[in-house]
């Protein structure tokens, strides 16, 4: 039997997915594809009678620092690509599924944030900051890396995810972001580029932080 918590996520992804198809330059694909962080062989369409597999590539974009007038688009993709994690994890209390545009607005200021576009799309965006680490030295915490659902796979995310390191200052000692406890593709893509799981350290609920030493 699904549990209360699931049944109120999956409401959830049904009212997102009403809004995500009233903006403009969203494809269908985009609005029925498996809105998950991580980036993976394949892109997963979810269905109520099952998820089904396809490939999607993706031309060169360009990434570049994000300006206030892409808060809204970013709002929609955020919300979009976190339906999945609530899914996922079976809760709906994550940040980034209840944050206004004013809170998106003033974290664009508040962090050093990237975007892709593809034509006047926006389809993907990663931002980092430099903060105090565990031990007190500073790191650079990376987060919201994500891909429209059906470019998922393409290879943007790991693009991002290197990007955005590249571009943490001299002084960070590290890497250090956190994703949902459950999210084992996204587990997955960050192991890959080198991050370790660090499940003894104080978290979020349902999330779970990786490291990164530079």
């Amino acid at each position: 039997m699904e549990s209360p918590s699931r049944r109120r996520a999956r409401a959830f992804v049904r009212t997102t997915r009403l809004r995500h198809r009233t903006t403009p330059d969203a494809s269908p694909s985009a609005t029925r594809g498996k809105p998950e962080l991580s980036d993976h062989p394949a892109v997963r369409a979810s269905h109520d009678d099952g998820d089904v597999f396809y490939s999607v590539p993706v031309p060169d974009l360009e990434i570049v620092p994000a300006t206030d007038a892409d808060a809204p688009e970013l709002l929609v993709l955020t919300r979009a690509c976190w339906v999945q994690e609530a899914l996922a994890n079976e809760t709906l209390d994550i940040p980034a599924l209840h944050e206004s545009l004013d809170q998106v607005r003033s974290d664009i200021e508040r962090w050093d944030t990237y975007v892709v576009r593809a034509g006047t799309r926006l389809v993907a965006s990663v931002r980092g900051r430099l903060t105090e680490g565990e031990d007190g030295r500073p790191v650079w915490d990376i987060g919201r890396l994500m891909v429209a659902p059906d470019l998922q796979g393409s290879g943007l995310g790991r693009r991002l995810l290197d990007h955005i390191q590249s571009v943490a200052p001299a002084e960070a000692v590290g890497f250090e972001l956190f994703t949902g406890e459950r999210s084992t593709r996204n587990h997955r893509m960050y192991l890959a580029a080198g991050f370790v799981l660090r499940p003894e350290v104080p978290a979020p609920p349902s999330a779970v932080m990786l490291t990164k030493a530079r």
